[in-house]
């Protein structure tokens, strides 16, 4: 129904959007300190404005991402849309709109099962991919231009770790 922030700066949802979240994520794995941080991500929810589908999910202060994975889950189809995964701060202002995963397009999503892995070096690696996110941020997605998706579903697999050379209490 509506949303507001409240003289905190938390984002308040009311009515039948309390407590919604379009977008599944989850943090999976810590093994040696690596984290995985798993979205199943419906295309069709992804719009051209950069928006948060999980407000409940943060990555912490001084993450290090070092690779991403994207799964095709259900074919995408859609004119020529793009997928673009950035970050937004806790206040809801933009960190890097593509910052880990930038225009990947329709054409990877083609075959379920079809997997990229985007590392720092890759094709469609965003700024953010090989360094440190110095503050705790919330993912965001986007299309790059005006063709939305129509159809698709992808799970992607962020892996990192907080950056040891600091001190992190999250």
């Amino acid at each position: 129904m509506g949303t507001w922030t409240n003289a905190d700066g938390l984002h308040i949802k009311m009515g039948t959007t309390e407590g919604e979240s379009t977008t599944r994520i989850g943090e999976n794995n810590r093994v040696g300190g690596i984290v995985e941080h798993e979205i199943d991500l419906v295309l069709t929810d992804v719009t051209a404005t950069q928006a948060i589908l999980n407000d409940t999910h943060i990555l912490p202060n001084n993450f290090f991402v070092f690779s991403m994975e994207v799964i095709t889950t259900v074919v995408a189809t859609g004119s020529s849309a793009t997928l673009d995964v950035g970050t937004m701060q806790e206040d809801r202002t933009d960190l890097d709109a593509n910052g880990l995963l930038a225009a990947y397009p329709l054409a990877s999503f083609s075959v379920i099962g079809e997997t990229a892995l985007i590392t720092e070096a890759s094709t469609y690696s965003g700024a953010q991919v090989g360094t440190v996110i110095a503050e705790a941020s919330r993912l965001s997605f986007m299309t790059t231009d005006a063709n939305l998706f129509t159809a698709g579903e992808c799970k992607i697999i962020l892996r990192g770790y907080c950056n040891a050379l600091t001190n992190n209490a999250d």
